[in-house]
């Protein structure tokens, strides 16, 4: 019911509304809070007055992609709404959110999750905004190195940007 409630305050079109519903009921049920989800809800509804409603819809579905994949991987409740409201207000759109997730959940396996998140929140807050991510991900589906095909384009094995992650420098 929750999820329901909190998923009408994005769309009323009846398949985006079920798909967006379902994705927030599989956060709430990797750990992220209600009070979390609706603070993401709130952020996605100022991010809306400059979009169109297919950018809106899509924002939604990647924004609760990502929201239930970093809670799936153990990322605290308040750490993984951290890194998605600070994503939203640095205007990210949905390929950028799709790119983040993309990159979080490769660097998870070489990362501890939750100082990953840390650092993409900080990485996020500094200006990264996953724009290149793409292209290294599919240009490089072989490489091993922890660092990768990450390097430069988002918080990979150095600690983020310029090898400073929290704490560093």
């Amino acid at each position: 019911a929750f999820a329901h409630q909190q998923a009408q305050k994005l769309t009323s079109r009846k398949g985006h509304l079920n798909e967006i519903q379902q994705t927030m009921a599989a956060s709430l049920s990797a750990g992220v809070e209600s009070i979390g989800l609706e603070t993401i809800v709130k952020e996605l509804q100022a991010r809306f007055q400059e979009l169109n409603s297919n950018q809106q819809i899509a924002l939604a579905m990647e924004t609760f992609k990502a929201t239930r994949d970093i809670a799936r991987l153990g990322v605290s409740s308040s750490q993984t709404v951290s890194v998605m409201v600070t994503a939203l207000q640095h205007e990210f759109d949905s390929m950028q959110i799709h790119n983040m997730r993309t990159a979080f959940v490769k660097n998870s396996r070489i990362t501890a999750p939750q100082s990953l998140a840390a650092s993409y929140a900080a990485a996020i807050a500094k200006g990264n905004n996953f724009e290149g991510s793409n292209s290294g991900q599919s240009g490089n589906s072989g490489g091993s190195g922890p660092a990768g095909s990450d390097a430069g384009s988002g918080p990979g094995g150095s600690g983020g940007p310029g090898g400073s992650g929290p704490g560093g420098g």
